[in-house]
């Protein structure tokens, strides 16, 4: 769904259906006009590999500077950056298993060469022991 109005198609067509006919849980997309089609395969390729770990995009959105920001379930953020979108995922969701629980997560800034930098939420003390 394009949040200024109107549905994103698989190939990268915006429609406007009536809005009672929205689907629900589907991806809210901010972003400039123009980059219908390159959202659209990129929405595609990162659900994909995000059910690998169960996780589905809420929300995507591309700024002004062109940085690439998706919520995903839980409010986990991911922070893409510009470049690598893909491979970034990817390597998120290969290493969500040893981060831990996704819904301790608040951030993951993947905009980095070699790592990630990790936030987790506030009221998350880290302890196995509490559960």
């Amino acid at each position: 769904r394009w949040a200024s109005g109107g549905l994103l198609s698989r190939n990268g067509a915006l429609f406007f259906p009536e809005t009672s006919d929205y689907p629900q849980n589907i991806p809210v997309v901010t972003a400039a006009p123009g980059l219908h089609h390159e959202v659209a395969d990129k929405l595609l390729l990162f659900s994909q590999s995000l059910l690998l770990a169960k996780l589905e995009i809420k929300e995507l959105e591309i700024n002004d500077r062109g940085v690439w920001v998706m919520t995903l379930n839980h409010d986990l953020k991911l922070i893409l950056g510009r470049q690598q979108l893909a491979q970034r995922v990817d390597r998120f969701v290969a290493v969500l298993p040893r981060i831990g629980d996704e819904r301790h997560i608040a951030t993951v800034d993947l905009r980095y060469a070699k790592g990630m930098a990790v936030q987790m939420k506030k009221d998350f003390s880290g302890n196995k022991a509490n559960g």
